[in-house]
């Protein structure tokens, strides 16, 4: 009962704090307003470079791969079928 009280009674306070308007004619921005933007290009650019160094390097490991992958497994799939198979019986019960 006491915890409730406390609550109601910090919630009315607060709820009745004003909150402080700054005076005229003062920038409610701030001194480091703007400062970030360069910092933040210089990131973002060095990020994009990035990428381009990857989608490249990816493009690279692509040329190498075959362009079709059928003639392999075809020639798998007829060694497979040359090879003796064992036949697995289910254990007498």
């Amino acid at each position: 009962m006491m915890l409730t009280v406390n609550l109601l009674a910090t919630e009315i306070l607060l709820a009745q704090t004003p909150t402080p308007t700054p005076p005229p004619g003062h920038n409610s921005t701030g001194a480091e307003f703007g400062k970030s933007g360069p910092f933040g290009l210089v990131i973002v650019l060095l990020l994009l470079i990035g990428v381009v160094f990857l989608i490249r390097s990816m493009n690279r490991h692509l040329r190498k791969l075959p362009a079709n992958f059928d003639e392999k497994s075809t020639a798998g799939a007829e060694a497979s079928n040359t090879t003796t198979t064992k036949t697995v019986r289910p254990a007498a019960q």
